[in-house]
């Protein structure tokens, strides 16, 4: 008997790994405006950029827009999906 092979890949496995995104944000002229600072190993290499970071123009006039945000590895976000809402 031959086993077919499935067409479907299996979901990828949780990890404990996990990865820290530095975020800053800020409002311009009532728009937000989000900026993608980098991806950190630790909490502590995030915190490391923002030290170095928070002296520069821009982000010493807002030093509280920085975010420091946590993702575990190979796991989906967003996994019900999200609503859309027109303005």
């Amino acid at each position: 008997m031959v086993q077919k092979k499935s067409s479907k890949s299996p979901a990828p496995k949780a990890s404990t790994e996990s990865v820290y995104v530095l975020w800053h944000v800020h409002v311009i002229d009532g728009s937000e405006s989000e900026k993608l600072i980098g991806v950190f190993r630790s909490r502590a290499d995030a915190k490391a950029a923002i030290k170095r970071l928070e002296i520069k123009p821009g982000f010493r006039e807002t030093p509280k827009g920085f975010l420091i945000d946590k993702y575990r590895l190979n796991c989906d976000s967003w996994e019900t999906g999200f609503v859309y809402a027109r303005s």
